[in-house]
């Protein structure tokens, strides 16, 4: 799911409809693939032009300092929004119209290990609307 992030003080309506009259970052493509093709396409299946211009920040925070620092809108996964902060920002809800991306974990057969085992925890203990956690037996 995205959320935005706006200049603090920002009281301008929120939703998909008066995004599109303006201009809104994101993640480049090359950075974030799922997300900038579920932004875009969330834009045209409502009929609306896409006014995403792709970012060139490589970092969540980045991204939020171009919001402090121009003014611009951003659009960014709603992860982000409850783990990343910048004086100066804001985050807001898109509610049930915000694009969503479906997230796929595949694995192989391998001797697990510390970095394997943190992250399978971490998805665990996502409160990710629908992270599941399927294990194979080997």
């Amino acid at each position: 799911m995205a959320a935005l992030a706006v200049p603090a003080g920002d009281d301008g309506p929120v939703g998909l409809a008066a995004l599109a009259d303006g201009v809104v970052a994101t993640f480049a493509r090359d950075v974030d693939a799922a997300f900038f093709d579920a932004v875009t396409a969330a834009f045209l299946t409502r009929g609306l032009a896409s006014p995403i211009v792709p970012s060139s920040a490589t970092a969540p925070e980045q991204l939020l300092l171009e919001v402090a620092a121009t003014g611009v809108p951003a659009l960014a996964p709603v992860s982000i929004a409850g783990r990343c902060a910048v004086e100066g920002v804001e985050w807001r809800s898109l509610g049930p119209a915000a694009p969503r991306v479906r997230v796929v974990v595949a694995a192989r057969l391998e001797a697990g290990g510390p970095a394997l085992e943190a992250f399978l925890a971490a998805v665990h203990r996502s409160r990710a609307p629908r992270a599941v956690l399927h294990t194979v037996p080997a």
